[in-house]
């Protein structure tokens, strides 16, 4: 949208693009989904980030769950995927 006034511009644009700008868009995004870049965007980072937040949020409340402590997010979506 910073390129763009109003979404009436934007749609302007996007209805109007070629086949080759669509193809370009398309492999850009493709690009990026398979770069580092993405990382940070990535459902494994979000469930890392998550647990790290709960952990802190638990333990400000003193509370503390075991189990969840040291276990990376790959090894916890490795097992759920196998259920």
């Amino acid at each position: 949208m910073l390129d763009f006034k109003d979404f009436k511009e934007l749609y302007t644009h996007l209805s109007t693009m070629s086949d080759e700008e669509i193809q370009s868009y398309r492999e850009s995004g493709r690009d990026f989904l398979s770069s580092e870049e993405f990382i940070p965007f990535s459902k494994e980072t979000f469930v890392e980030q998550f647990e790290v937040d709960l952990m802190q949020t638990l333990e400000t409340n003193g509370m503390h769950i075991t189990g969840l402590q040291n276990m990376s997010s790959q090894s916890y979506i490795s097992r759920k995927e196998n259920r």
